[in-house]
């Protein structure tokens, strides 16, 4: 790629092609996140909830909660903010999301930043470059990093080591050479990133060895060093104070006896981005991409007078990659027993994406020196980011329907919790130990948060006649389609069918199940009806599944929610749960 672009209307049209798809692919994937969005804890997020509450009742300090080991994590940055969630906004985590998205599109932004100013870019070779940066940070390939909160940890650990390498790169006067309080500043902020790295997630740790390689790099005065391995070392020590390791991951020594499946482990989890419907592809992209990372660091190390990589942001981005590596290093260290269609996960496409970005911006720029061909790595890039924005384009089209059943697990699980029906096979796909939900449960539903904030949450155990009106029976149409026995709770059903509020012409988005004129479940409407939508065209979406107690001999209604919440109105079917013998 040339530094100078001619401008064309070739490339004019490019940009905004370019520019039209970054849009796009950040508006669908927010849209995915905000129209599939429920009020419900996931997996860690619970965790959150305990810490939390121990500090209300005052069996724990503030401090202790913040900085208390989470699996191999100490996560206090992220934690903090799930505690002001917590105690300021119901618990409902749309403050995580809001917090996820906005770093997120400031960690994308900062590398557009990087990039343009490593390659000395035009104005429209920017604008492309630029948009297809946000494409790739925005795809759908890193879905679950999108729409679940407690991800806040995964994308902020990479946006803060990112700046803190870049403040670490800055160098004392270049005429002098000599360190001014203006040249000080970004070595402690540098410093200070790190120690909010290592405290947001555990591969933060590593910032300080990757810093430590900077200081050699760059020669830093004796001094310098001394202070960044203090403070390093502080760091390390306060972390790791009463530590314990988590005794279900992979032990490292045992991971470090078959080197050829780390490796494999790593280039998969760095490949699978570009190639995420082909392993095989993906293995050998990631290892392309391990191997050309390693020459260009083997290259920096001894380029010690910045000739190769001659920019402040040239050496971060590469800095970043070095970083990520290591992340995957790490990783596969602990997470290799669970094999390597692990290493594919969602949630590591971030790190991935950031990597390549990163990378082939280094690639360029080491075109533009005489240790490049300008022949090969010029068109190697090329094929790289065509393949990438490829991918993650294609990925799109199918990413809502991946948010769709990440919606329907919540809404079904929020359904069971309020309803009291314990389905363990259900709940263990929000969290890992289902039988301790109840207390957690118990203090969400003490203060009215998360998925007990919402309008219809206090319903449950109440009269239905004293908390709403009946509508006359036209108002709705809706049926219960089954009803099964919950194996796991001895009283418990679960119920689905569908309910179109005909008053407004649109789905009914809850429904009640009453029993004896007592609210005994709850049930949420998203599922897809292709038969529904033949009779009415323009409602989607109306099929509910829903969760309800129920004893022998008593019988079972089915009501849609309708009048803006103020009324209820009968579906079609009645269930009589019949005593045994």
């Amino acid at each position: 790629m040339s530094n100078q672009q001619p401008e064309n209307p070739a490339l004019r049209l490019l940009a905004l092609a370019a520019i039209t798809a970054a849009i796009a692919t950040i508006f669908t994937s927010l849209h995915i996140t905000a129209h599939h969005y429920v009020p419900l804890l996931f997996q860690d997020e619970w965790d959150m909830v305990a810490g939390w509450s121990k500090v209300q009742e005052g069996t724990s300090s503030f401090l202790e909660a913040l900085f208390s080991q989470h699996n191999e994590h100490r996560i206090a940055l992220p934690r903090l903010v799930f505690y002001v969630d917590l105690s300021w906004f119901q618990g409902r985590g749309i403050l995580t999301l809001a917090c996820l998205i906005a770093v997120h599109l400031f960690h994308s932004l900062f590398l557009c930043m990087l990039v343009f100013r490593a390659l000395k870019l035009d104005f429209w070779v920017r604008i492309v470059v630029g948009s297809l940066i946000i494409i790739m940070m925005f795809s759908a390939l890193q879905i679950r990093n999108l729409v679940w909160g407690f991800q806040l940890q995964f994308v902020g650990v990479f946006a803060l080591s990112t700046l803190a390498f870049y403040c670490l790169f800055k160098r004392s006067d270049t005429q002098t050479g000599i360190d001014t309080p203006a040249t000080r500043l970004p070595f402690v902020g540098g410093i200070l990133l790190s120690v909010g790295a290592t405290f947001t997630m555990a591969n933060g740790l590593l910032t300080w060895p990757v810093g430590l390689l900077i200081g050699l790099q760059q020669r830093w005065s004796f001094a310098k060093l001394l202070l960044f391995i203090a403070f390093g070392c502080a760091t390390w020590f306060g972390y790791f104070h009463d530590f314990e390791f988590n005794t279900g991951h992979t032990r490292p020594e045992e991971a470090l006896e078959n080197i050829w499946l780390l490796a494999e482990y790593m280039a998969i989890y760095i490949g699978h981005p570009l190639s995420p419907q082909w392993p095989d592809y993906a293995l050998a992209l990631g290892m392309t991409g391990i191997s050309a990372t390693a020459v260009m660091t083997i290259v920096s190390l001894l380029d010690k007078s910045n000739l190769i990589f001659d920019s402040q942001a040239s050496r971060t981005l590469l800095t970043v990659s070095i970083f990520v590596l290591l992340t995957a290093f790490i990783t596969s260290l602990g997470r290799i027993g669970f094999g390597l269609e692990q290493a594919t996960s969602s949630r590591y496409a971030t790190p991935a994406i950031i990597f390549w970005i990163s990378t082939l911006a280094c690639l360029f720029t080491l075109n533009t020196t005489k240790l490049a061909s300008k022949k090969v790595v010029p068109y190697f890039g090329a094929f790289l980011i065509l393949l990438a924005v490829t991918s993650a384009l294609t990925f799109q089209t199918s990413a809502p329907v991946i948010s769709k059943q990440w919606s329907l697990l919540r809404l079904a699980s929020a359904s069971a919790l309020l309803s009291r029906v314990y389905d363990e096979g259900l709940l263990s796909q929000i969290h890992p130990h289902p039988w301790d939900l109840d207390k957690k449960t118990e203090a969400l539903q003490n203060r009215g948060l998360n998925f007990f904030s919402i309008k219809s949450a206090d319903l449950i155990g109440k009269p239905l006649l004293k908390r709403l009106e009946l509508a006359p029976r036209n108002h709705c149409t809706g049926h219960i389609d089954e009803v099964k026995m919950v194996k796991s709770d001895k009283n418990g059903i679960r119920l689905t069918g569908w309910a179109v509020n005909r008053q407004a012409q649109k789905r009914a988005n809850t429904v009640l199940f009453v029993v004896d004129g007592t609210i005994n479940g709850i049930a949420f409407s998203g599922k897809q009806r292709p038969d529904v939508e033949k009779i009415f065209p323009e409602i989607s979406d109306s099929g509910w599944l829903g969760y309800a107690k129920i004893w022998p001999g008593e019988t079972l209604q089915a009501y849609a929610v309708v009048s803006d919440g103020q009324a209820a109105c009968l579906l079609n079917g009645v269930y009589q749960h019949q005593a045994k013998n």
